[in-house]
This record gives C-alpha cells, structure tokens and sequence, in this order.
C-alpha cells in the first residue's frame, strides 16, 4: 500500500532533503558567493543578528549573520563566506543564508602550500612543549573541540571512559569545517578560569578540510597558553595547523588511543608509588616494635625509680618523726 502524506509532511521532507543537498556535516561546509548585500528594513540588528539581502543577477536570497561581522552593502564584487541555510522562510519555501565571513576579490589568489610553509618555517621548527607529563597531574582537566555528536567525538572519549577517576574530558562544540568557529571554541577552551590543561582538536577527514589553515587559528594555537593536540583528518592529510600544535595524531581514533596509553602510564606508576611507599612503610615495621619495646623497658625502668623514691622519702619521713618524737621525750626527762 502507497504511504500517504500530509502537505507538512512533504514539505518536511523537501525541506530536508534540500538542506542535506545544500549542507553538509550538518551545515558546516563554507561555501563562497559573489553577491551584492542590501540593508533590510532599518538594518538594526536583532538578538545579535543581523538581517539582509544577497542579490545577483535578479536573484535574491534572505541573509543573516552575527551583529559583529562588517556587512559591505551596496559594495559590487564581494566574496560571501555562506556557512549554509539558517533557516526556511515560507511562504513560498525559500532558504535564510548565514554569511560567517566577507573576502575580497584580492583574497581569492591564496599562496601555494611552499609559501605558506615558508611564512610558518618559524612556528614549525620551534620548541614544542610536552603534552606527556601532563597526565601525572592530579585532577587533569581535557577539551576536545569538535562537531557535537560526532564520530570524532566518541573515538576521543570512548577509549579512556575507563579512567575517569583520572582525568575529566570535557567536549567544546564546533562547526569544524568553519576555521572561524573553531578558533572561538579554542579561545573558550584557554580561558584560565575553565581550568583545562590541555586542548584537543579533532576532526575526521572529508572535503575542505585544508580550510583549517586559517591565519587566525593557526596565530591562536601557536600562541595558546595551554598545549594543543591536533587529530585532524585522515592519514594522508597534512595541515600546517598539524605541524604546528605541540602534539599531531593522525586521526581522532589514534588520539583516543594515545590519551589511553598515557593514562595507564600514569595509572600504573601511581600504583606502583603507592607500592613503595606501602613496602617501605612495612620495611619500618621492626624498626617500630623495637622501639616500643626499647620504650616499654625504660618505662619499667623508670617505674622502679619512682617507687624507690617514694619508699626513701617513706623512710626518711619517719626517721624524722621517730627523731623528733625521741628528742621531745628526752628534754622531759631532764
């Protein structure tokens, strides 16, 4: 028998099927448009929005984005960096665009893989610092920066859910297609009063994923106050953000893997302290019963001291009576 449905049923269903074709993981593959943006109403922003319109060629779109980010109205030949659909306007059935970021014409010509290593030559050969001893530190406190509810996510954390006594890994959600979004998750994870001692960028491979060499993230992890480990892409993607993070795994599985070697290090030489400290606290026993016994024998001894005392004031006491009481009886008798 046919299924039959209801008209908000088949729009549901062409709304996400036109979503799943214009969006991908989850809305987070940045395209970029040449539009001309037009003010909408009074053009103040609303909740921190902002709304307009994108037109090119007699087509017009609904657009919003973040009240922080400079909008060029009316400006011919400006790049718009679309995240993907917002929202869907109906009627008539028509997507809200969200605009992450402008580019200039000038921009597109982007270096070459050999000039932009060259431009990061200082960040990559300098001294990383050491993400190992980390997991000796009592009540270790991790970020994981990735897509909420994804695959990456749990091939970090599942792994080590067997050390929770150990260490705290907590998930800062982001769109990790959009350098932008990721580089606010990561300037959230450093804040001193999070706590956290490490920070972990993860992502599975997948297309544009070079977007992650962005200036501004790669200036905010070489110049992060707390370690970054990077698990980005699969084994055949190499990032300059990898070779900059003081520690690169291959894939987020491999650092689940990695983050579970170092906790049973710790686990295990904790273990093995306490240990020691258990052998060498029994190695003290002897040496603690000789010394109460040497104890209970001065004790003894002391014991028999005292009572020596008292019975030789005992004696001279009534040697002094008895003196006294014979001397009293011999001047009577005189």
């Amino acid at each position: 028998m046919e299924a039959v449905y209801g008209l908000p049923e088949v729009l549901a269903i062409y709304q996400r099927a036109l979503q799943g074709f214009c969006q991908q993981e989850r809305g987070q593959r940045p395209l970029c448009v040449k539009a001309v943006a037009r003010k909408k109403g009074n053009g103040r922003a609303i909740g921190g929005i902002q709304y307009f319109t994108l037109e090119d060629r007699g087509t017009k779109f609904e657009a919003r984005a973040s009240n922080g980010l400079e909008i060029p109205y009316n400006r011919e030949g400006e790049f718009m960096v679309l995240l993907g659909v917002a929202n869907w306007n109906r009627p008539p059935l028509m997507p809200q665009l969200e605009v992450v970021a402008i580019r200039r014409q000038a921009e597109q010509v982007q270096p070459n893989q050999e000039e932009r290593l060259a431009k990061w030559q200082w960040a990559i050969v300098r001294r990383r610092r050491e993400v190992e001893p980390l997991f000796e530190l009592e009540g270790l406190k991790i970020a994981v920066v990735t897509t909420r509810g994804g695959e990456a996510w749990s091939d970090v954390e599942s792994p080590v859910s067997e050390f929770r006594e150990l260490v705290r890994i907590e998930g800062i959600w982001a769109r990790m297609s959009d350098p932008q979004s990721v580089a606010e998750a990561l300037v959230t994870a450093c804040r001193k009063e999070a706590g956290y001692h490490m920070v972990i960028l993860a992502r599975g491979g997948g297309e544009a994923i070079e977007a992650l060499d962005d200036e501004h993230l790669l200036n905010l992890v070489v110049r992060s106050p707390l370690p970054v480990v990077t698990a980005i892409g699969h084994t055949r993607d190499t990032l300059i953000l990898d070779r900059i993070a003081d520690k690169s795994l291959a894939t987020p599985r491999e650092c689940g893997l990695w983050l579970r070697t170092n906790l049973e290090r710790a686990f295990l030489k904790k273990k093995s302290l306490v240990h020691a400290q258990e052998l060498k606290a029994l190695e003290r026993v002897p040496q603690l019963e000789a010394s109460m016994l040497h104890l209970a024998q001065e004790v003894k001894r002391w014991k028999r001291r005292y009572w020596l005392v008292v019975w030789l004031w005992l004696v001279t006491m009534l040697a002094i009576v008895w003196l006294w009481s014979g001397a009293e009886n011999w001047w009577l008798r005189l």
